[in-house]
């Protein structure tokens, strides 16, 4: 919909997708004209342009091996339009390609290590892409990514106040929290499914070794709380 000045007015058909659209989508305008970041009928990434009178394809798709959610569109300042969505046939994550006016190409490596939800895309000065999500690697907590042009995509903010190693390891890890002792510390480990796998309480200490040798291998998270923070690191047992 547009809004005239005094209401809303019809773009196009309405319902004019090939489908029952995911609930994901994203609408950017660019010297007037409207884009839509959505899907095809095969659940493709799929760009969407208006030219005047209705809605158009913009090009052939970019084709993934499932289903994408959490679709995003943005123009840096030269014009060039990114698209970034989470990829559901590579564990759900951050994949970000841009259009060169005929074809799609992938803006660098995945900018996520597991699934992303809630995907937004900004742009520096210098035009270099900025994504934030939420994060499923990191409990569900905020991460954002920058675009590096030598080496790809970037963590930009990395510090939990947690030391943990060897990360990835054989299961038997071990916890630091600096030179300071925290007082009394619940700590406790859960697996991708929210289910906890390990919880100790420790008192007055800065060291925790933490024996998760019995699991399986794969990604667990940490959490070390007590009276005043929280704190929150992935773990990866790997053997």
């Amino acid at each position: 919909m547009k809004f005239n000045g005094t209401s809303w007015e019809l773009l196009g058909t309405q319902g004019f997708s090939d489908k029952t659209h995911d609930a994901y989508q994203c609408l950017a305008v660019k010297d007037g004209t409207p884009y839509l970041a959505s899907w095809d009928i095969n659940a493709n990434p799929m760009v969407y342009k208006f030219n005047g009178n209705s809605w158009g394809k913009l090009g052939v798709p970019f084709v993934t091996t499932n289903q994408v959610s959490s679709q995003t569109i943005g123009f840096d300042h030269n014009g060039i339009l990114y698209f970034v969505f989470a990829d559901w046939g590579n564990g759900r994550k951050a994949t970000v390609v841009k259009h060169d006016g005929t074809n799609w190409s992938k803006a660098g490596d995945v900018a996520s290590r597991s699934d992303a939800e809630y995907i937004s895309i900004a742009f520096s000065h210098s035009n270099i892409p900025y994504l934030a999500y939420r994060d499923n690697y990191s409990m569900r907590r905020t991460t954002v990514m920058k675009l590096d042009n030598t080496t790809g995509t970037n963590n930009i903010d990395t510090n939990s106040g947690l030391n943990v190693y060897p990360n990835p390891g054989n299961g038997l890890f071990t916890l630091e929290l600096g030179d300071t002792q925290f007082g009394n510390l619940n700590i406790e480990v859960f697996n991708s499914t929210g289910q906890k796998v390990f919880s100790r309480y420790v008192e007055f200490t800065n060291k925790v070794e933490i024996d998760l040798k019995g699991r399986e291998n794969g990604i667990y998270f940490l959490k070390v709380s007590n009276n005043e923070t929280v704190y929150s690191k992935s773990i990866n047992i790997n053997r």
